[in-house]
């Protein structure tokens, strides 16, 4: 069995099982976490439990140590060299006028490495901007190409339902939407309610469909 506590990345909003290292940490905690990204500062929104090995055979995420007010403190500069890293890449993806759109800029703990986010409908020769992004920042950048779905989960708003929106809030996978469980919502008639704010279809057709066909007998 595996002793782990599930961590939110408050990043990418991603929630993952952490391994532990004789520790006991309590929800509501921060702590210092190793991904296969590196260093990152996480929260605990569930304590220790214990997961069959077979359920995670190639778990590496592991939880460093509770934050201490120095994590804390370190956390809250990196937020802020974001904001500016993110102005710098933005510039400088506007200057060589690339098809891409800047997502989120992401500094690890440590301040190692940076992480560039970014949706396109193809692939970017981005070699140029890399290079220009390495002297200007003098550190170590990796660019990420993601979804519009994992975009969205990233930025967070407001659903049509005025809610925030579910892959933001506690969707943590992203499953198929089939027209079918669209139509099942009678909503066909209006375009517009078809997709979320990531453009896609609605993540919520899907899950409330086994409601829909309870409800309607199907």
């Amino acid at each position: 069995m595996w002793e782990v506590v599930d961590v939110r990345i408050p990043n990418t909003g991603k929630t993952s099982p952490f391994l532990l290292r004789d520790l006991a940490v309590k929800r509501g905690v921060h702590c210092v976490v190793e991904t296969e990204h590196g260093t990152e500062f996480g929260l605990v929104v569930r304590e220790n439990h214990s997961i069959p090995m077979d359920n995670l055979p190639g778990l590496t995420n592991v939880v460093i140590r509770q934050a201490t007010p120095s994590d804390v403190s370190q956390y809250l500069d990196t937020k802020e060299r974001e904001k500016r890293i993110f102005a710098i890449v933005r510039e400088q993806i506007e200057k060589r006028q690339l098809v891409m759109k800047l997502i989120k800029t992401e500094v690890l703990l440590g301040s190692s490495k940076v992480v560039v986010y970014y949706t396109a409908d193809g692939r970017v020769d981005f070699r140029e901007l890399l290079k220009s992004l390495v002297v200007a920042l003098h550190c170590r950048i990796e660019m990420r190409q993601i979804g519009s779905r994992v975009a969205a989960k990233m930025l967070g708003g407001v659903g049509i339902c005025g809610r925030a929106v579910c892959c933001f809030t506690f969707l943590q996978d992203f499953e198929p939407v089939s027209l079918k469980s669209s139509r099942m919502n009678r909503c066909c008639q209006n375009p517009s309610k078809l997709s979320g704010i990531c453009g896609k279809l609605r993540c919520c057709h899907t899950y409330e469909e086994p409601q829909l066909v309870q409800i309607k007998g199907e």
